[in-house]
Order: C-alpha cells, then sequence, then structure tokens
C-alpha cells in the first residue's frame, strides 16, 4: 500500500511539472484564428470596411458593424440586431443599429456573413424577417420579435440565412 502511494503521488508530481514548466507540454492551438487574421480577411473581401479598433471592423460610419473574438449576448447593445457565427452568442457577430434598420433589405455577404448565422439577438422595437438567399430570395428561416433571442438555431436552418428586413 506505501509503495502505491509513493508511486502515485510520484506521478501526481510528474504531471504537476509538466503543466508549470515552460514548454513541457505543447500549447493546444486556438479554437478559432487569430482575431487580427480574421479582421484582415473580412476587410480584404468586403469593400467600404474600416477596422476602427482591435477587435472591430464597421461599415456606413459605424451603422453596422463586425466585432470578432466576444463571447457574450450582452455585447449587442441596445437598439442593435445582431446575429452570430456560433451557438449561444460565440465567436464574430454582424450588428446594426435600429436607426439604419428600416425598411430595408440587407444581405450579410456584403459583411462577408453570408451562410454563417447560428444564434441572433434582437434588441430593438422592430421585427427582423430573416431569409435563406440574397434580396429575400427563397424560404423565411425565422422571424425575430422585438427583444428576443435565439441562442442555437434548429440544426436544419443554422448556417443558411443570406439576407433580412426589418420592420
Amino acid at each position: 500500500m506505501k509503495r502505491r502511494l509513493t508511486v502515485l503521488f510520484a506521478a501526481m508530481a510528474a504531471g504537476i511539472a509538466m503543466l508549470v514548466t515552460p514548454g513541457a507540454a505543447s500549447a493546444s492551438p486556438a479554437p478559432y484564428p487569430a482575431v487580427q487574421s480574421q479582421i484582415d480577411e473580412v476587410l480584404a473581401e468586403t469593400p467600404g470596411g474600416v477596422q476602427t479598433g482591435p477587435r472591430t471592423v464597421e461599415w456606413n460610419d459605424g451603422a453596422v458593424g463586425m466585432k470578432f473574438g466576444i463571447e457574450s449576448w450582452e455585447d449587442c447593445r441596445a437598439e442593435q440586431v445582431c446575429f452570430w457565427e456560433h451557438d449561444w452568442f460565440q465567436g464574430r457577430f454582424v450588428y446594426i443599429n435600429s436607426s439604419e434598420c428600416t425598411n430595408r433589405t440587407f444581405d450579410f455577404k456584403a459583411w462577408g456573413f453570408n451562410d454563417m448565422t447560428s444564434s441572433w439577438r434582437n434588441n430593438t422595437s422592430r421585427n427582423v424577417y430573416v431569409f435563406q438567399h440574397d434580396a429575400l430570395g427563397g424560404n423565411r428561416l425565422w422571424v425575430e420579435a422585438p427583444q428576443q433571442n435565439a441562442g442555437a438555431l434548429d440544426p436544419s436552418i443554422r448556417d443558411d440565412a443570406s439576407s433580412f428586413y426589418c420592420v
């Protein structure tokens, strides 16, 4: 019994040493590419975008934007409609200010976000209608009522949104 405890403690000590010794274990890869490389990719693919902060790209003088590396639905501010790339409000997200979202059609490809929505939050007093294809084409996938959200879209419509309309 004493020998087993000695072996167990030695194994635990070796494991702890590996955790705290630099270079002892290889670093695991980050779950997402580096934020700046994501920003660079979006800026290269979408005209009119401007990096306005270390994690933000904006269009139309800030009326529309994309934030990177954000992990909370609370980052969708009052009077914004927001769409996240992953379930439960994870990863990058596109936001549009309510003042810009009046009886207008928007295509996600304008911001490099086509077929990427997995969760959303409507933090406005407007209804938002989301469609499968550009220019409100294809099926209407869902309706966002004012002050509502969805942390995880049904798999049949996840990553399928291409346009939306605000009323």
